[in-house]
């Protein structure tokens, strides 16, 4: 009992000696002494920390911030040299009541643009006096021996490849196709500008040639160039295709360029005694 006792008046002497150096006092500016630990030390003196021995620290209080200031009313003048106030921000007016019957908005019409012209040239150019040019193709059964073995074939006018068709820029073609084989056919002028009937595209532009008919393609020359004309049934890789020249015009319209100077034509092809079905599946494989 007498330990215990000695214990609990030591601990009060330590409590009374804290709160005797910690006595809660500030300088006329604020400012007092603390410790960095402990920051519950409030001296107005210098001093070391009654709990952990360290010099004590002179606090500076912090500046409180200016409060703004309320805006003036709209009715308060500015005074001499001052800026006026802002006025107050005006409210919106109320929306009038709508009746029932009442249209707000209309729905405005898409405005489409006008459409680009887009002249297709299907007249010849002016040129010296106007030639029609007619040819007359027959197309046949035939066959041929290009690899020592005897193959069947089609031939324009009993010729492999077809005769050359020729041209002047200007000229209106007259072209009858006579198709003596015994399945249907078709003739396509490949890259010329022509109407879409005349193209010859079986069952795309022009009606398939049945067998033992003629059919008439009749069409302006617009263009110049080398092209070449062929069957679109798997008829030009045995016997279907030729050359189809259109010179440019004369400088002189009386003088045609096909007349000027001699020109000749070499035609390059393939050939296969395969059956062109069997062929065009292989190329698809």
């Amino acid at each position: 009992m007498k330990k215990s006792a000695l214990f609990v008046a030591l601990f009060l002497l330590n409590i009374a000696g804290l709160f005797a150096q910690n006595n809660g006092k500030s300088l006329p500016d604020g400012s007092y002494y603390s410790c960095t630990m402990h920051p519950k030390i409030h001296n107005d003196a210098p001093g070391s920390c009654p709990i952990c021995g360290m010099d004590l620290v002179k606090i500076k209080p912090k500046k409180a911030k200016a409060k703004p200031k309320p805006a003036l009313p709209a009715e308060v003048s500015a005074k001499e040299g001052e800026n006026p106030p802002n006025p107050p921000p005006e409210m919106p007016k109320p929306m009038p009541e709508m009746k029932k019957d009442t249209v707000v908005f209309e729905k405005t019409k898409a405005v489409e643009p006008p459409a680009p012209k887009v002249e297709i040239l299907l007249k010849p150019k002016k040129t010296g006096p106007p030639r029609t040019i007619r040819y007359d193709l027959y197309v046949r059964d035939t066959t041929v021996n290009f690899t020592g073995k005897n193959a069947k074939a089609m031939a324009i006018n009993g010729q492999i490849p077809a005769p050359t068709l020729e041209f002047t820029e200007g000229d209106s073609a007259v072209i009858y196709v006579h198709n003596q084989l015994k399945t249907p056919t078709s003739m396509h002028w490949h890259g010329i500008i022509l109407p879409n009937q005349f193209d010859g595209v079986s069952y795309l532009t022009t009606a398939p040639i049945l067998p033992n008919s003629t059919h008439l393609f009749t069409f302006p020359i617009v263009q110049n160039g080398t092209y070449w004309y062929h069957s679109h049934d798997l008829m030009e890789q045995i016997g279907l295709y030729g050359a189809l020249i259109i010179h440019k015009k004369a400088d002189d319209p009386t003088i045609r360029t096909a007349d000027k100077q001699p020109e000749h034509v070499v035609l390059l092809s393939e050939w296969s005694n395969e059956n062109p079905v069997q062929t065009n599946r292989r190329l698809h494989v």
